[in-house]
């Protein structure tokens, strides 16, 4: 199984733009397979702010698609 589980989803973020909710799953970054948590982080730093990528996730075993736009740095949870 691969992909990362949305945990949480923060007002006015890419995130809550995209709609995405708590318990999607995403699969993965324009067309890249996500497998875990450091991968999916490795393949978004590859994007600049006010870069459009398209998001592959489930959700009630339905796979989706959406486009968002990266208006946001990635902040460490560290």
């Amino acid at each position: 199984d691969s992909g990362v589980v949305v945990v949480e989803v923060t007002d006015d973020t890419p995130a809550a733009v995209a709609k995405l909710q708590k318990g999607d799953v995403i699969l993965s970054i324009n067309g890249k397979d996500i497998e875990n948590v450091a991968n999916f982080r490795s393949e978004l730093y590859k994007y600049n702010v006010g870069d459009t990528i398209t998001l592959k996730y489930l959700r009630n075993n339905e796979i989706k698609e959406v486009k968002v736009k990266l208006d946001l740095k990635l902040e460490s949870s560290n």
